[in-house]
C-alpha cells in the first residue's frame, strides 16, 4: 500500500510539470495597411511571457515594444543582440498569446538586413531553434527580475496592484 501512495504521489508531481512543445508557424504583422510575414517558433505549455522573460534574463531590457491586432501582451523587440558572442548582431522579436484553450510564447529572429532567419532556406534556423529551446527549458521560474519593468511599462495599473499585494 505504501508503494501505491508513493507511485500515486510521483504521478501527480510529474503531471504538474509543464512540457514545452515547439512548432514553427507564420506570423503576419499588420502595421497600418502593410502586412509583413515572418516565421516564428512557438513554445506551448508555458506562459505567454516565457520568450520575453528569457530574453530579458539573458540580454536585459528590450529596445522597443509594439502591439499587433487582438493581442493582449505587447510584442517586445531586442535590437543588435550578439546571441553567440561572435560579433554577429540579431534582432529578436518576442510575442505571446493567451486564450482559454491555447497559450504560447514565440520568437522571430532577423539578421541586420532584416532577413528572416527561421525561414526554410536559412542555414541558421536549426541552431537558433536549439538555442531558444534550451533557454525556454532552462528558464528559472524563481528569477523574477523581468516582471517589475515589464508590468511598469506595459500595464502600470496592474503593476500597482501587484506591488500592493506585496
Amino acid at each position: 500500500m505504501k508503494y501505491f501512495y508513493l507511485s500515486f504521489l510521483l504521478f501527480i508531481l510529474l503531471s504538474c510539470f509543464s512540457t514545452h512543445k515547439v512548432a514553427f508557424e507564420k506570423f503576419n504583422f499588420i502595421h497600418k495597411s502593410d502586412t509583413t510575414s515572418y516565421n516564428e517558433i512557438r513554445f506551448t505549455g508555458g506562459s505567454p511571457l516565457d520568450t520575453h522573460k528569457v530574453m530579458y534574463d539573458k540580454f536585459g531590457k528590450w529596445s522597443k515594444k509594439t502591439y499587433s491586432n487582438n493581442i493582449k501582451h505587447p510584442i517586445l523587440i531586442w535590437e543588435n543582440i550578439d546571441l553567440f558572442s561572435n560579433g554577429k548582431k540579431y534582432t529578436i522579436i518576442t510575442n505571446g498569446y493567451e486564450a482559454f484553450k491555447y497559450t504560447y510564447s514565440s520568437i522571430i529572429i532577423l539578421d541586420k538586413d532584416e532577413t528572416d532567419l527561421l525561414s526554410e532556406s536559412s542555414s541558421e534556423k536549426k541552431v537558433l531553434a536549439n538555442l531558444f529551446s534550451r533557454l525556454i527549458n532552462k528558464n528559472n521560474l524563481k528569477k523574477r527580475d523581468f516582471y517589475e519593468p515589464y508590468w511598469k511599462e506595459v500595464d502600470p495599473e496592474k503593476y500597482k496592484r501587484i506591488k500592493k499585494r506585496g
